[in-house]
């Protein structure tokens, strides 16, 4: 659990927690799973799929004998952390969001 779920959670009940905590260990991605994939497997596109983006995966496989996407991939390699992060924060907030509707 990171910082910023404790202090989403401060204003919910055990139950919005539970519901929370649910939703957001569901969807969050790894960030070292994202980087073994990018490097050992990013010129098919793993990163991407994993990522939940799926054109750009596709994109990649397709271009695969290219070396373009491998070389794409060594570059995204050190900026997957952040990308990570990005999309577990949108987790996180839509989760946030789905749990104060729900019990309204």
């Amino acid at each position: 659990m990171q910082l910023t779920d404790t202090i989403k959670m401060q204003s919910m009940t055990d139950t919005q927690k539970a519901m929370y905590l649910s939703e957001v260990n569901a969807k969050r991605k790894n960030k070292g799973t994202a980087q073994l994939l990018c490097f050992f497997l990013g010129g098919l596109g793993a990163h991407r799929f994993y990522m939940g983006q799926t054109g750009l995966g596709i994109l990649y496989a397709c271009f695969v004998w290219t070396l373009i996407p491998a070389i794409v991939a060594l570059v995204e390699l050190f900026l997957i952390a952040e990308r990570v992060r990005l999309y577990n924060e949108k987790v996180s907030e839509e989760a946030a969001l789905l749990v104060k509707a729900a019990t309204v």
